[in-house]
């Protein structure tokens, strides 16, 4: 008896749990029904299994006093796999097209061709992001060397793992921040399910997905070093941060520089926590921050004299698009790329999270899929804008609140952003960091209070979009 109360109880905690794993295997059948629709073979399926299978044998056997993280993988391999069906009915699958400016269509189209390099630089005089090319390549050529066909599901079904192995490190990154919280796992997977740029890297063939899982599992490594502080965490960041500095050069040349990033803001948030005290604390996180704070000057030196350059890049690429007829009437346009860089410095992160304005004004040059993936994405920072903002509150008001790894998480967050806001105004560039803001909203969840705070803030910003789409009118139609 004294049993089922038990199991009654803990049915009670995880009932958000238990109809998860009911839509699980539904969204699952779901996007194999379309998949095998489009493409006429089980082949999507087959591919999909082995591809996600072994992480989920790993998470069975490895965090079996966590399964929240098992059904969580399971249920975000199921959901972008049915968001890609979705997206074989919007666009059917990624072309072959020589000469396309589109990001899914030049990639495949290099794998279409089998292109062969001697080396990743030579791959890069010819497309940016070769090393996701040769990753997607290796799985193209084991599915036909096993009997299959070069399909672009092959490469959707790759990014499709990389999104759902993200969300297993951001869950494991909130399990070392906040303690193994039902609760706030829940919100997490769900944040990540709702996230239009999480849709729109897992459907379609573009390298995001691998950018989203390298600062994902870099970030993961500091925020242990940041709750432990012990040496073994710190051995681990020296021992990475080559490793993924290199993966990310050769997949956006302009993200090298985020480990050194890192590792400014990281020591920051120590100093900014108090948890650096020079008499008591060891020697080796004195040196570490001397050492880290030496490596930031340097960074700054040699790679600020390109932001300019990269100023005028995304400012030219985006009124180059404005020219072309596409976007010559968007509030972007008038109120964020003609402004100047300290104005735009503060209102292109805002313009980044909540375009695009209007919600329908993504042009279809780029696909249904794309265009619906970026308004369901604004709509998603309506909700965690509103968590963040809770989140700055807190450390703002209590400064005994203040723990390094959240300093840290929103700190990468807003540097990122503003960098962003200034150069390119595109969204889609700010969604690698996304998870961390996503792990940096659960900081403060388990207050009433701050609940109340959170609802209050979404209705604020429900508010100002709803004005600012009577702005765009105005200006479209005067």
């Amino acid at each position: 008896m004294r049993r089922l109360q038990q199991h009654q109880l803990s049915g009670a905690k995880i009932g958000p749990w238990s109809t998860l794993r009911v839509l699980t295997p539904v969204a699952f059948a779901g996007g194999s029904l379309l998949h095998f629709d489009t493409y006429d073979s089980v082949q999507p399926l087959f591919v999909m299994l082995l591809i996600a299978g072994p992480m989920w044998l790993l998470l069975t056997l490895l965090a079996s006093r966590a399964p929240e993280i098992r059904w969580g993988y399971s249920w975000l391999v199921s959901w972008y796999w049915l968001c890609a069906g979705i997206s074989l009915l919007l666009d059917g699958p990624t072309q072959v097209t020589p000469g396309s400016l589109i990001d899914a269509e030049k990639f495949y189209t290099q794998l279409y061709l089998q292109f062969t390099p001697n080396s990743l630089d030579d791959l890069r005089k010819v497309l940016e992001g070769p090393l996701a090319i040769l990753v997607w390549n290796y799985f193209y050529e084991w599915t036909v060397n096993m009997g299959g066909t070069h399909l672009p599901h092959i490469g959707v079904s790759i990014n499709i793992f990389n999104m759902a192995a993200t969300g297993v490190i951001s869950a494991f990154m909130a399990i070392i921040l906040y303690g193994y919280d039902r609760r706030r796992l829940f919100i997490l997977f769900a944040l990540f399910t709702g996230c239009g740029l999480f849709i729109l890297f897992a459907t379609l063939h573009v390298r995001d997905s691998f950018i989203c899982l390298i600062i994902a599992a870099l970030a993961a490594l500091w925020c242990a070093f940041l709750v432990r502080k012990d040496l073994l965490s710190m051995l681990l960041i020296i021992a990475a941060t080559p490793l993924f500095t290199f993966a990310l050069h050769y997949l956006r040349y302009d993200l090298n520089s985020v480990p050194i990033a890192f590792a400014g803001v990281g020591l920051a948030a120590l100093v900014a926590a108090k948890d650096v005290r020079r008499g008591g604390e060891r020697l080796w996180i004195n040196t570490l921050l001397v050492l880290g704070l030496t490596a930031v000057g340097f960074a700054a030196a040699t790679v600020g004299a390109d932001l300019a350059q990269r100023f005028e890049r995304g400012t030219g690429a985006y009124v180059a698009m404005a020219d072309s007829g596409a976007q010559a009437d968007s509030l972007g346009m008038a109120l964020v790329v003609n402004q100047p860089f300290l104005l735009r410095l503060i209102i292109g992160p805002i313009y980044v999270l909540f375009m695009p304005i209007p919600l329908w004004g993504s042009s279809l040059e780029s696909g249904a899929t794309y265009a619906l993936a970026k308004a369901i994405g604004a709509v998603f920072f309506y909700f965690l804008v509103s968590r963040l903002a809770v989140t700055a509150f807190v450390l703002v008001s209590y400064p005994q609140s203040r723990r390094a790894s959240v300093l840290f998480l929103f700190g990468v967050f807003l540097i990122f952003l503003m960098a962003i806001g200034a150069t390119s105004i595109e969204s889609r560039h700010i969604g690698p960091f996304v998870p961390l803001a996503i792990v940096a909203s659960l900081a403060f969840c388990d207050s009433a209070a701050l609940d109340s705070k959170r609802a209050n803030y979404l209705k604020m910003i429900f508010l100002v979009m709803i004005i600012a789409h009577f702005m765009w009118m105005i200006l479209k139609f005067p």
